[in-house]
């Protein structure tokens, strides 16, 4: 929890930072899920209307 702590408060330890812009982040399920920005994916559809989305949380 220290070397969470220190890295989230105090910026000290290793970040990953995203090949295509100048986002960091604290663990790799943060990138896998901003790296989704980057895509052209939408995997997830709408079963009325077809509409796409890359976020399911968009699918409100």
């Amino acid at each position: 929890h220290l070397k969470y702590h220190k890295l989230v408060k105090h910026g000290v330890g290793k970040k990953l930072k995203c090949p295509s812009c100048e986002y960091t982040c604290l663990n790799r399920s943060m990138l896998n899920s901003h790296l989704k920005r980057h895509s052209l994916e939408k995997p997830f559809s709408c079963e009325t209307c077809g509409s796409c989305y890359k976020f399911s949380n968009l699918l409100k």
